[in-house]
């Protein structure tokens, strides 16, 4: 199994894989005593620590005991090049007093405390979630008023969002109840902006939406040039998590358009992989003919493995035991790291094995 594992490891994709983001809403709630609507009235540094105080217009989680709040910024540091001197640096700039926000507290000996968001020193969203004036408060619990919250600080961002503010909301709506995180992002796939339906739609395809999944062979063409398309194809590969053989029916609809969507191909035979029955091997079977050399090693790659580990059946051993397909000629034409043997080259290999075999399989 180390070869098969290998080849996986080297053929994933890694977009995003290894970012960590800030903390998530359901995280902030838990470590909050107090989150609340505020609006920041005045910064004070003349002591050494940023002091702030926030005007309460609507308590979401505790008891603050005042409408007009004192609280303490615990400083950030600034990052150090060579043998320089780490700087202690506030987190909150001037121009935020007088703007509303969600904020996020802890009581402590010395008194009320901010929850940072995160380090950085040039954003609202670093200390709060940005709230317009005019906006209308949701309803619902805690939970699901800071999805909106955070959704709409997402919606507020005047052009597309960086990675960083991506995987911000991407971690909150992951960690929270499904449910929940599916009615959040109603407004972004409904955004006439492309940015915002594409993130939407990779939200919605991490959270095991099918019905997202189905929309991608009909909106295929326009998502090539979606700014959010990596975040969607690693919504595909990466994060979504199939629930039996349901998506098995819209990935081959898009493994049928022999796309070259960069990404899209791979993304789907990942996906068909962790599904991993006999039911995906036509969709796979689709995908050695795709133009990315990629999407073409996963597929002879599963049907390798496959061809090794079935019964006379279909269905793939529990074991590790080898079945009535296995054979030398099918070690050979498994993809491997070092191997000479071209992505062309195998998915001939096995195009003229699924030919050869299928009807075995009820197709």
């Amino acid at each position: 199994m180390r070869l098969f594992s290998c080849f996986l490891c080297i053929s994933m994709p890694l977009a995003g894989a290894l970012l960590s983001g800030p903390p998530t809403m359901a995280q902030l709630q838990k470590e909050s005593d107090v989150i609340a609507l505020a609006t920041l009235g005045s910064i004070d540094d003349s002591q050494g620590l940023e002091t702030i105080q926030l005007d309460v217009s609507r308590v979401i989680q505790g008891q603050p005991g005042s409408l007009s709040i004192q609280a303490v910024v615990p400083p950030s540091q600034r990052p150090t090049l060579g043998n320089e001197t780490p700087q202690k640096i506030g987190l909150i700039p001037r121009s935020l007093i007088g703007k509303s926000g969600i904020w996020f507290l802890k009581a402590t000996d010395a008194g009320w405390q901010v929850i940072p968001l995160d380090s950085g020193t040039s954003e609202q969203i670093h200390t709060s979630i940005p709230v317009a004036s005019t906006a209308d408060v949701p309803a619902g619990s805690v939970d699901q008023q800071l999805l909106v919250w955070l959704v709409r600080w997402y919606q507020s961002l005047p052009s597309a969002a960086r990675i960083d503010q991506d995987f911000r909301l991407f971690g909150s709506l992951d960690a929270a109840d499904p449910k929940d995180a599916v009615a959040a992002i109603t407004p972004l796939l409904g955004s006439p902006r492309t940015d915002q339906y594409g993130m939407g739609l990779a939200a919605a395809i991490r959270l095991g939406s099918v019905d997202a999944l189905s929309t991608i062979p009909q909106r295929a063409e326009e998502l090539r040039t979606n700014p959010k398309l990596p975040q969607i194809t690693d919504a595909i590969g990466l994060y979504f998590k199939p629930q039996g053989t349901a998506a098995v029916a819209p990935l081959q609809q898009i493994a049928a358009l022999h796309s070259d969507v960069p990404g899209l191909d791979a993304a789907v035979g990942s996906a068909l992989q962790k599904i991993g029955t006999k039911e995906v091997l036509p969709a796979m079977a689709l995908l050695l003919d795709s133009h990315d050399p990629q999407a073409q090693l996963r597929a002879a790659w599963f049907f390798s493995y496959f061809a090794i580990f079935t019964d006379k059946n279909g269905n793939i051993s529990g074991t590790n035991m080898a079945g009535p397909f296995d054979s030398p000629t099918v070690h050979q034409h498994m993809p491997s790291k070092n191997s000479a043997e071209t992505p062309a080259e195998y998915a001939q290999f096995w195009r003229a094995w699924w030919a050869t075999n299928k009807e075995s399989f009820g197709f």
